[in-house]
């Protein structure tokens, strides 16, 4: 018994913090949480250098998403493959050497004057390459350096990072646009990865990954998988659809904030940063849930949706950023929700596939909500944008709801949902 309380393999504890007591998870987050803040930083610093400094509107913002997430489209279950068969560490030691070297040369160009729409654009393709392999490793390591019955936490906690910096980075960014420059922004990014390297670095290899054989059926069998269960079959068609409309930030919020609201960068950063902090939220409570749960995954849905529609109604910018909090809140509980539910319902060796046709479903469907949304936004406008996204996340949570009554019903778990 001893020996197996040590491994943390029956740990089942509720503790907000519980995956961190493994070292290899402190290093791990440590690390990515530093590379996060620079990613966020210049998130917005490129959002803003494309409507302010190069001229912009929504139709090349929408082009920038088609080329950071477009990769992750075509190749991300191919990638999911390959980090169930390669060595998670070596593969993400290139990615974040491409990612940091696209980050440096882009503060290169804006430090000389050189920026223009088609550098941006090559170096978010070679910056998205990269994230479309580094995303499924990054994701699927989580659950090498911690035992599985922590996983549900440390996914959590990988949300609560994400949003988390976030906050820090889109507040830190939107001020350092504005008194420094967007150069800046580009090059605290690129020096940021060194962190990531540093902490894969310590991690040795003390994981215990289990790595997939040819006999697991490749990608297709984690597409029959997640299939064959009605349960993550409908929180990967509802996700498709929140990430396809809802989940457009990047393209909404600049425009918002510049042509309806009249406020600057800095404004921008506070918009992104209040998000981030309602996603920090949203990713704290599921990581206190012992399992989790489609109810709340739909709950996430429901809320974002609904902070959408409220957002594209706000009559000043302080309204709007208040009605970024509830949005941020949804976003936080539907990501770590999802993440949460493949990875405790699919065997490890199977999890970098599963986690990647994750990815492809939420980063994948950018490239073609972006420049949806930002098409909308240049002939109705920015509000109808925003509305858009509202609206098809509350139709989202109201299927499923539906069909998980049904689900529910038909399996017996709450026969009393049944009509008369």
């Amino acid at each position: 018994m001893t020996a197996r309380r040590a491994t943390g393999d029956t740990d089942n504890s509720p503790g907000l913090f519980n995956s961190l007591r493994y070292p290899g998870a402190k290093r791990y987050f440590a690390g990515l949480a530093a590379s996060m803040v620079g990613t966020w930083m210049q998130s917005i610093a490129l959002s803003w250098m494309i409507v302010k400094v190069l001229g912009g509107g929504g139709r090349e913002l929408g082009l920038v998403t088609v080329f950071q997430f477009g990769p992750m489209l075509v190749l991300g279950l191919y990638a999911g493959g390959l980090s169930d068969r390669m060595d998670k560490r070596k593969l993400m030691f290139v990615t974040q050497f491409f990612m940091g070297g696209a980050a440096l040369l882009l503060a290169f160009v804006d430090f000389t004057g050189r920026e223009s729409l088609g550098l941006v654009y090559a170096l978010s393709a070679v910056s998205g390459l990269a994230s479309a392999f580094d995303t499924p490793v990054r994701r699927s390591m989580i659950g090498d350096i911690v035992p599985k019955a922590a996983v549900p936490n440390a996914m959590s906690l990988n949300t609560g990072v994400m949003t988390s910096t976030r906050v820090l980075g889109m507040a830190v960014g939107g001020y350092v646009v504005r008194y420094a420059g967007t150069e800046w922004c580009f090059l605290i990014n690129g020096v940021s990865y060194l962190a990531m390297m540093f902490a894969l670095y310590g991690l040795g290899h003390r994981s215990h990954a289990t790595r997939a054989s040819a006999a697991d059926g490749g990608v297709r069998s984690a597409l029959v998988h997640v299939w064959r269960n009605p349960e993550l079959r409908l929180v990967m068609v509802a996700t498709s659809v929140v990430a396809t409309l809802t989940f457009n930030y990047q393209t909404t919020f600049p425009l918002l904030v510049k042509n309806v609201f009249d406020h600057g960068a800095d404004s921008l950063g506070s918009m992104f940063a209040m998000t981030g902090a309602g996603s920090f939220l949203g990713a704290l409570f599921s990581a206190r849930r012992r399992q989790p749960s489609v109810g709340v995954f739909l709950c996430g849905v429901a809320l974002m949706g609904a902070g959408a529609c409220l957002l594209s109604v706000a009559g000043s910018y302080a309204v709007g950023l208040a009605m970024a909090l509830p949005l941020g809140i949804g976003g936080g509980l539907l990501m770590s929700q999802m993440s949460g539910l493949l990875t405790s319902r699919s065997a490890s060796s199977m999890r970098g596939r599963v986690l990647a046709l994750q990815s492809v479903v939420f980063l994948g469907s950018t490239p073609i909500g972006g420049p949806l949304v930002g098409v909308i936004a240049d002939h109705a406008g920015p509000r109808w944008a925003t509305a858009t996204g509202g609206i098809g996340g509350l139709l989202a949570a109201v299927v499923g709801v539906v069909v998980w009554r049904q689900l529910r019903v038909a399996t017996g778990r709450y026969p009393f949902l049944a009509a008369d």
